[in-house]
């Protein structure tokens, strides 16, 4: 027989609602408070959990628990992007021990494992914590990816571009105590499946492809006082995660969605993003950043745009094609060359003042 279970707002007496009335998502009873009406699921793992709702969410965002995401349908993702919890402090992580935030991470990382495909991937943007001792969260997801038989392919190191340079530095000059200080994140690659995809169409530029795919991406953080979350992530880092790993109409999966970079990204890249935020005081955030202009950090992208804008017949070379160009037109190098510099090389031999001005040849020497 049940015990008698009490309302967590005003203490008073709950009771299943009728023999017929449940949860057309999750399946279970419902019960209501005899004394202010509030609703509620009883689930195993965490009792009494009143049943909010919202109205006119947008499109592929939801409020609640991302470690039961019972939304989305199982064998439906080709792609989770996310930045989890630092367990810092953070406004949204206060008071959150180390033990939690693995028993959190492992919970959401099987449950995005439920709704993957049998062959897809995972980008989680994650760092190392605290000095005495560090902290390598990284190594965490690491661990929790090997349980669910994920493979690695890789990670990228996102350096920042940091102007302002942190004097956190620990002994000053002295051997007693110095302290390393961090200008990058990580970006953890994950293959469930078989690495090789059948994949058609991203919309990927080859330029990107040549950027991307070099394991050092340099672009800004975005300032959690422009956003009004306490831990934004750049559209730029989802945009190239999702070109990497994509294809059009693909679905792309964020369980800690934030201020919906995520989404706002796969709406512009014609993707379907989808994720989970627990905290309903960020949906003013969310449906602002919405409706915000996608902000691109490339110069691999704004090399093509300029191409295609005044060369339209570089812009639409294959890399091995523009490297036959140019040896035709009398280079030497050009065997050696990757596209960034092969551009380069195709606008000097045809002497091309008039483009190089508009274009910044400088990021060549961090390909």
């Amino acid at each position: 027989m049940m015990s008698s279970l009490l309302c967590k707002k005003c203490n008073g007496d709950v009771q299943r609602v009728s023999d017929t009335s449940w949860d057309d998502v999750t399946g279970q009873f419902k019960f209501n408070c005899k004394e202010c009406g509030t609703l509620f699921l009883l689930t195993e793992k965490k009792g009494l959990q009143e049943i909010k709702e919202y109205k006119d969410l947008p499109e592929g965002v939801h409020i609640g628990d991302s470690t039961e995401m019972k939304d989305i349908q199982d064998n439906s993702v080709d792609l989770v992007v996310t930045s989890s919890p630092y367990n810092v402090d953070k406004e949204y992580e206060t008071g959150m021990t180390l033990r939690e935030w693995d028993d959190l991470l492992s919970s959401v990382m099987g449950e995005c494992d439920k709704k993957m495909k049998k062959d897809s991937r995972a980008c989680f943007n994650i760092v190392g914590i605290n000095r005495k001792p560090y902290v390598p969260l990284f190594n965490h997801i690491i661990n929790f990816s090997e349980k669910l038989s994920w493979q690695m392919r890789g990670i990228v190191l996102w350096m920042k571009n940091v102007a302002k340079v942190s004097t956190g530095w620990g002994s000053h000059m002295s051997a007693s105590d110095p302290v390393l200080r961090d200008n990058h994140e990580i970006i953890l690659v994950f293959q469930k499946g078989n690495f090789t995809e059948e994949k058609k169409n991203s919309g990927i530029f080859s330029e990107e492809f040549t950027e991307f795919t070099n394991a050092e991406w340099y672009f800004g953080a975005d300032k959690a006082s422009d956003v009004g979350h306490p831990a934004p992530f750049p559209d730029e880092l989802v945009r190239r995660c999702v070109l990497l790993y994509t294809d059009i109409g693909d679905t792309v999966l964020d369980p800690f969605l934030g201020s919906a970079t995520t989404v706002k990204v796969c709406n512009y890249l014609k993707r379907k993003g989808i994720g989970y935020e627990i905290n309903e005081d960020y949906l003013p955030v969310i449906r602002k950043r919405l409706q915000e202009p996608l902000v691109i950090q490339s110069k691999a992208t704004e090399m093509h745009y300029l191409l295609e804008a005044k060369m339209p017949d570089v812009a639409d070379l294959s890399t091995s094609n523009l490297k036959k160009e140019c040896e035709r037109l009398g280079s030497t190098r050009a065997k050696n060359m990757n596209r960034f510099q092969l551009v380069n090389e195709y606008i000097r031999l045809k002497n091309q003042p008039s483009l190089t001005k508009y274009m910044m040849f400088d990021y060549i020497k961090n390909v």
